[in-house]
């Protein structure tokens, strides 16, 4: 279920994909052209640790809104620093929680190119809230479906 579909910023109830070259202004944020938006595991730290990508925390996520990732390319940043569809929601982004406003996610993301971003990541599937620390950019393989490599939606976080 990859939603690509555009519509327009007033329904919180459709798909946003991580594409600011055609929907950044639109309730979608598409991966399918925005290069910007795509996930890039990178270390937390210089330890050899297999978790070196994230890190559990006990921070409750206000059980408000968060982007809910609805789709992962495979092989993409987001594939690669452990994201999952349906289960996972974006809450905060680089220290501020997220809002409904999808071009602020994207600006953020953009902002970031080449740049670690920290995501804290709320998982319905454990209710537990965990670090990513992830480096957007274009050179992966696929890179034409956005610098995230993932289709998002922003709803409320429901346990």
């Amino acid at each position: 279920m990859g939603a690509t579909e555009s519509t327009d910023n007033n329904n919180p109830d459709h798909h946003h994909h991580d594409d600011a070259d055609d929907d950044a202004s639109s309730s979608n944020t598409s991966d399918d052209n925005m290069s910007n938006n795509q996930i890039h595991a990178s270390s937390s730290s210089s330890s050899d640790d297999d978790d070196d990508t994230s890190s559990s925390s006990s921070i409750d996520p206000g059980h408000g809104g968060g982007f809910r990732i609805m789709s992962v390319r495979e092989g993409s940043p987001a594939h690669m620093a452990g994201l999952e569809a349906y289960f996972d929601y974006i809450v905060w982004l680089d220290g501020t929680k997220v809002s409904e406003n999808h071009d602020d996610f994207l600006n953020a993301v953009m902002e970031h190119e080449e740049k670690t971003l920290i995501l804290f990541v709320y998982s319905i599937l454990t209710l537990s809230l965990r670090q990513v620390q992830v480096l957007p950019h274009t050179a992966w393989k696929g890179s034409s479906h956005g610098l995230l490599g993932i289709t998002l939606h922003y709803e409320q976080v429901d346990d």
